[in-house]
């Protein structure tokens, strides 16, 4: 351990004797703005078909560009919002100033412990640049960077308008992650199914098949049926992108919480998926310290605002009932919009 640490030392004493150096010949390049070690932004961010983010503290981040969109680790879809900000962070990216001498070993060091290695690929998975985050100016409007190969780093900003930029490079997975409540293509909707495990009289299902819009009880009577695509393309849009509030799958209750029966189910069938989309929801309780509220009063109330969801896939979600109102209706609900709508 002492080896390595006068090793360290050393390596930081050859730096600090080259950043010397750079500052006695600074003069005589100031105005070398194009130098390859002040060129951190990327001109064209429509060439940009990867961005991979090593992070010192762990949780290596993988953005890859796909014909509809990003992905994070080739897994799930990115966040669009999130992604937008990435992209003109790396495009918008500019030198404020060169930081003060006597900063410089606590900067290195900082990079030796939170840095973030930063890769950018084109479209023909060429590597175009590639540098190093650090930490943060004092008023954390600055941001420490260091490209790859030099020895001087640089103060970053993105213009006129104050930001901590580097919450922008250190997000991890999750918070990468697209926040939709279905994501699926609307075209691919076989039929929707409402449940409601405390009262069967309220179910119902909607089918969507041979031109046919079909409303069905739990028993398979058919309540309405409405011909044609009109209604059936106006009601699949019902079920684009639904942002939720967030996806918690840290919450110390998820498990207990999925384990009891539900106040509603939503199930989705897709033509091309044998597997049904299925969300639970749990109703919140507003003026309450508990996590839910699965008392008969409570829930014969519907003085709902907030759900948790349990989704099929493991993750559980954080939505707000006003952002999924027009497809969370119960049987009479939805006969009295459909009366409506085909009026």
């Amino acid at each position: 351990m002492k080896k390595r640490s006068t090793l360290f030392y050393f390596v930081l004493f050859v730096l600090s004797g080259s950043v010397t150096y750079y500052f006695i010949n600074y003069k005589q390049t100031k105005n070398k703005s194009n130098s390859p070690d002040r060129d951190f932004a990327i001109e064209n961010i429509d060439d940009v078909g990867k961005i991979f983010l090593a992070r010192k503290q762990g949780g290596n981040i993988l953005l890859t560009r796909q014909e509809d969109g990003w992905m994070v680790n080739n897994k799930y879809k990115v966040f669009p919002n999130t992604m937008q900000y990435m992209l003109e962070t790396i495009h918008n990216l500019k030198i404020k100033s060169i930081p003060p001498r006597n900063a410089y070993e606590t900067i290195m060091k900082d990079f030796a412990s939170i840095g973030i290695k930063v890769e950018i690929y084109n479209l023909k998975q060429e590597l175009i640049k590639t540098y190093y985050v650090g930490g943060v100016t004092n008023d954390e409007e600055g941001l420490y960077c260091l490209m790859n190969g030099a020895v001087q780093p640089y103060i970053m900003y993105l213009g006129p308008s104050p930001t901590n930029l580097r919450v922008r490079y250190d997000i991890d997975e999750q918070d990468w992650r697209d926040r939709s409540l279905l994501n699926v293509k609307t075209e691919d909707i076989e039929s929707a199914s409402m449940s409601f495990p405390y009262d069967s009289d309220r179910d119902y299902t909607v089918q969507l098949r041979n031109q046919e819009f079909k409303v069905t009880d739990q028993t398979g009577n058919i309540l309405a049926n409405v011909p044609g695509n009109r209604y059936i393309n106006s009601y699949k849009q019902e079920f684009a992108p639904i942002s939720t509030e967030a996806i918690i799958n840290d919450h110390r209750a998820k498990d207990s919480i999925c384990a009891i029966k539900p106040y509603a189910v939503m199930q989705l069938k897709l033509i091309k998926n044998n597997e049904p989309i299925t969300l639970k929801f749990y109703p919140i309780p507003e003026q309450s310290d508990q996590a839910i509220n699965m008392e008969k009063s409570f829930l014969d109330a519907r003085n709902f605002y907030r759900f948790y969801i349990c989704r099929q896939d493991g993750d559980f979600l954080l939505i707000q009932l006003p952002q999924m109102k027009s497809i969370f209706l119960d049987r009479k609900e939805f006969l009295d919009h459909l009366s409506k709508s085909t009026m």
